[in-house]
């Protein structure tokens, strides 16, 4: 779990064991007035929050420190991307049989 170089005082608190829902924002999709915040899993804090050697950074934002997580559960795949994996698959299969795969 990474967070930003932003103070604050829940990141300060977490500890080992403490439990975290993970969820998606409104805006992860790039569609905010359409998508909701959805709760996709539960896990557990297994390290001390730390900084990192170095920034991580994704999607152009920076993070610089983090913990580990464990004991993912009820992790849950948003269903219209479930939708595009489901028809990606078909496809491949119905271009493998053409092709005598």
């Amino acid at each position: 779990m990474a967070f930003p170089a932003t103070r604050r005082s829940d990141v300060e608190r977490l500890t080992v064991g403490d439990r975290l829902l993970l969820l998606t924002t409104r805006g992860c999709w790039h569609n905010p007035t359409r998508n909701r915040i959805r709760v996709i899993g539960e896990a557990e804090v297994a390290t001390q929050v730390h900084a990192y050697d170095e920034p991580v950074t994704v999607a152009g934002r920076e993070f610089t420190r983090g913990c580990e997580l464990r004991k993912l559960e009820g992790a849950a795949v948003v269903p219209e991307y479930l939708e595009k994996v489901g028809r990606a698959v078909t496809a491949q299969r119905k271009q493998a049989v053409g092709s005598g795969q």
